[in-house]
């Protein structure tokens, strides 16, 4: 009986803290009047109210904010953290060509990479991780965890994205 309740005592205790997940950037939208460019590294805006339509996604490599569209109306912006020099985000037209809810890099040490949406076959994603406000990834779009689990939710593979 004592071996039953220490062993639920340490399922109770230490299982949500081996199974947790980093979490990155804001947990709430700003205020949907806030400026794109007032956001600062880790916030974002999501409008949960939208109309139906096609999921789009833009990447904007200069600004580091990613714009979500269904059909033409914006429904969300996101401060994002892009390739640094030597390993650049691509630019171009790509598509969702998988979805993962957890996924570990096989290429880079087991990293994290909640919320991930592949774009090409050589790695590059979109997914949750560090925002320092900056690009600093190697290659990937980080976004703040609470706008890629949105975006996650929202899309479907073959969503397009742009990255310009």
């Amino acid at each position: 009986m004592l071996r039953i309740f220490s062993f639920l005592a340490f399922t109770v205790l230490f299982t949500p803290t081996l199974l947790a997940e980093p979490f990155w950037g804001s947990k709430a939208s700003q205020p949907i009047n806030t400026p794109a460019y007032k956001l600062k590294a880790g916030q974002f805006i999501w409008l949960d109210d939208v109309p139906s339509g096609t999921l789009t996604a833009t990447i904007n490599l200069s600004k580091q904010q990613m714009y979500v569209y269904r059909g033409s109306t914006l429904i969300g912006i996101s401060t994002v953290s892009t390739g640094r020099n030597k390993r650049r985000t691509p630019r171009g037209s790509f598509t969702v060509l998988e979805k993962q809810r957890y996924h570990r890099s096989k290429k880079y040490n087991n990293a994290l990479m909640p919320y991930m949406q592949r774009l090409t076959s050589k790695g590059i994603a979109i997914h949750a991780g560090r925002l320092p406000g900056y690009p600093a990834s190697h290659g990937c779009i980080r976004l703040p965890s609470q706008f890629a689990r949105f975006v996650f939710q929202a899309s479907a593979v073959g969503m397009p994205v742009t990255i310009i």
